[in-house]
This record gives structure tokens, sequence and C-alpha cells, in this order.
């Protein structure tokens, strides 16, 4: 479909619908994730600013097995003084909670996600809500022009390494671009930077697809949306609070 000269596709997620825009880079075509969700006036102001006391809040997968196997990956706050600080424990919890149900068991223990790259992700997720504001959708190449940005693996992903073999990553593993991909390439070079397992360990470099790349780009956006959108609805209801 097209709107307002725009290209777009709908893809259906349970019962949303969720719309990407058709994007050409490096010769290849991508649809980026295109928001979903209404926000109001009153809630860019309130999003973009601290709360000015801790909001205490208790998430309800807090004794899930997958929360507790990993929570020396990643531990959520008990409470928060920041909306972006709790969407960002909104889309990590979402995506280790797939990874879980979609039957991955790590073996072993891998390298948890550092306090650095924590507030990495939560400058993301604030970036990502500017870009709605401003109707403008996650594209690959705004991406691999940061060298501290973070990819999140979305699915549970076989790649190669640098030997040629085969390792596994999982949902809510953590990529940063190794070396900047080179116009004609058809993958790119990144570093595991965190890993609930030893097969891709952190340090190594694996070989990702650009297509799984934009993936993971749409997912962490389209998590982002979400988590927002229930932030606004948790505001609007009173239900934030000291």
């Amino acid at each position: 479909m097209t709107i307002g000269g725009h290209r777009f596709v709908q893809r259906n997620f349970g019962h949303e619908r969720r719309f990407f825009l058709h994007h050409d880079w490096n010769g290849r075509h991508f649809y980026t994730y295109f928001h979903g969700w209404r926000y109001e006036n009153w809630f860019w102001r309130w999003y973009g600013s601290p709360f000015g006391y801790h909001w205490r809040w208790e998430w309800p997968w807090l004794r899930a097995p997958w929360c507790t196997d990993w929570s020396w990956y990643w531990e959520p706050y008990a409470d928060y003084d920041d909306p972006i600080f709790w969407v960002t424990d909104y889309v990590m919890g979402e995506m280790l909670a797939e990874a879980y149900q979609d039957g991955y068991r790590s073996k072993g223990q891998g390298t948890g996600i550092s306090a650095p790259d924590r507030d990495q992700l939560r400058k993301q997720v604030g970036e990502i809500g500017q870009n709605y504001q401003n109707e403008i959708s996650p594209a690959l190449e705004q991406a691999f022009q940061d060298p501290e940005y973070i990819f999140v693996v979305d699915i549970n992903l076989s790649v190669l390494n640098e030997d040629k073999q085969k390792c596994h990553l999982s949902a809510g593993d953590l990529l940063k671009v190794a070396q900047a991909p080179r116009e004609g390439d058809k993958v790119a070079n990144m570093r595991v930077i965190s890993t609930k397992d030893l097969q891709c360990p952190a340090g190594s470099t694996v070989q990702v697809s650009f297509e799984d790349l934009q993936e993971m780009l749409n997912a962490f956006a389209q998590k982002v949306d979400d988590g927002m959108n229930k932030t606004q609805d948790l505001q609007r209801k009173g239900q934030i609070h000291q």
C-alpha cells in the first residue's frame, strides 16, 4: 500500500496489525518498523522528563523461570524515576521471555550485560521515542554510523563465527558492529558483547545478514513502541505514582 507517497507493508501479530515502511539501502530492499500507537501531546512532555519521585513496580515475570535462571544476565530495577528506564526493562524482559518460550536454554554461563551497555540501551530507547515523535523509522545505515550502537538479537539465530563454524545466538544477546559494511557486502561482521551461552562467546566476531539485522532493529523498535504505549496507559489510569 502507498500512504503519503510512502510504500508500506502490513504484518499481523496475533490480533494486531503493524506497518513497515519500504526502504532501499546498499542495493537491497528492506522494511523498517513504523510506530503503531498514537501518543497524545501531553505524553511527549511527560515521557522526556524524570518522574520527580521513585515509582516502585513489581514485574509480573520476576519469578518466571527465565528471569530467575538469567538474573545474572539482566536484572530489572525495583523502582524507577524515569519512564525510559521502565521501557528499557520492559523491552529486555520481553526479549528474554520470548527466547525461553521458543525453547532456548543456555548451556553454561556466558557474559552478562555491563553497566555501560545498559546505559547505551537506555539511550537507544530514548532516541527511538524521539524518532517516533518525528515520524522516523529505524534504518540500518543510521545504526551502522554509530560504533556504539547495540543490536539486540530478536530470535534464536544460527550464524558463522571467524572460523566459518556455526554458533547460536538467542533473543536478548547483544551485538555491535565489528567492521563497517562496505558497498556490495551481503553480511556484516558483528562483535558479540553479551550472550547467555558460550557458543558464540563475548568478544567473538560473527557474520549476520543485513536482513536479520534489520529485523533486530524492527523488533527492538516495536517493543519500545509497546512499552511506551503501556506507560501512557498506566499514567492515564493514575497507576504511576510514588
